[in-house]
């Protein structure tokens, strides 16, 4: 398994700042790879097209592994549907769909254990954190990659509580199931640090 996750969250700072350091912060999603060392597929073997969009994950050529994971008929193999729905999410998630990523993650999660299942509701909850960090751009940085949120520009301060609350509820439900996923923690922290935040500029706000 291929883990693209951050370091946990630096020193807790109240300031704008801070917030733009935790939406840089928060991610990741988690792309799982076959193991394929000495094997050798047949040419309609789904595992073939399945380590093919992983390679183009890896390379990040989300696009292209779309594609790949695309060609995988779901009922080839009931034992690779988990793995394939899962990195089909991930390379949805890297193109900020965040909504297709959400509903693949949804689908995947009850297909394995308890440790895969925390990993599919620590990814619905980045889904949501990160929809909840749209809504906090001005519209015009909305596309923009490098524009950070800030509680001060919020622009859809109903949206992004509400996608908080998501995220809060998705982290925590990862937590119960799996309490050493050490992301989803420190996820869950910034979640809650970022709604109390736009809660409070909120209610600065002229009525």
């Amino acid at each position: 398994m291929k883990h693209n996750g951050e370091s946990r969250p630096a020193k807790r700072e109240r300031s704008a700042a801070y917030d733009r350091r935790a939406a840089r912060r928060f991610v990741c999603a988690l792309v799982f790879a076959l193991s394929t060392a000495g094997v050798t597929f047949a040419a309609d073997d789904p595992r073939d097209a399945i380590a093919k969009g992983n390679a183009a994950f890896d390379a990040g050529r989300y696009r292209e592994a779309l594609e790949a994971y695309a060609g995988v008929d779901e009922n080839a193999d009931p034992d690779l549907l988990p793995e394939l729905l899962n990195n089909r999410a991930a390379a949805h998630f890297k193109l900020g769909a965040y909504d297709d990523a959400r509903e693949l993650w949804v689908r995947a999660a009850p297909l394995r254990d308890a440790a895969f299942e925390a990993l599919a509701r620590y990814n619905i909850g980045n889904c949501h954190y990160a929809e909840a960090l749209q809504a906090v751009r001005p519209p015009d940085a909305r596309d923009s990659s490098s524009a950070m949120a800030s509680p001060d520009d919020a622009t859809d301060v109903s949206g992004a509580l509400e996608r908080l609350d998501h995220a809060i509820e998705s982290y925590r439900e990862a937590l119960r199931l799996d309490p050493s996923l050490t992301d989803a923690r420190a996820n869950l922290e910034l979640a809650a640090q970022l709604k109390k935040r736009i809660e409070e500029q909120a209610q600065k706000q002229p009525q």
